[in-house]
């Protein structure tokens, strides 16, 4: 991130000042990376409820199961792949 005066960094980046430019760009990078976790929570969710469908042909605990496995699955991904934090700093 670029180094400015106090007016010209206008986010917080993880905690860190940031220029307007570098600020727009983590924000949307921040909001690309989560946008992809949700559908990557999704698509596995539908995944494993088809598959115990057909293992379990039906039976109910498959949406428990399958509800499990996609909210572990998103916390591992949310660890490993985590969006930085960027807010937008008040006028001052």
């Amino acid at each position: 991130m670029k180094a400015g005066c106090a007016r010209c960094l206008e986010y917080d980046v993880d905690g860190r000042a940031a220029c307007a430019a570098c600020g727009r760009l983590e924000d949307d990078r921040s909001r690309a990376l989560g946008s992809a976790l949700i559908a990557s929570v999704s698509v596995g969710y539908l995944a494993t409820l088809a598959v115990g469908y057909l293992l379990f042909r039906g039976r109910p605990f498959v949406g428990g199961f399958a509800a499990v496995v996609a909210i572990a699955s998103g916390r591992l991904l949310h660890m490993y792949l985590r969006p930085p934090i960027v807010t937008r700093r008040g006028a001052g």
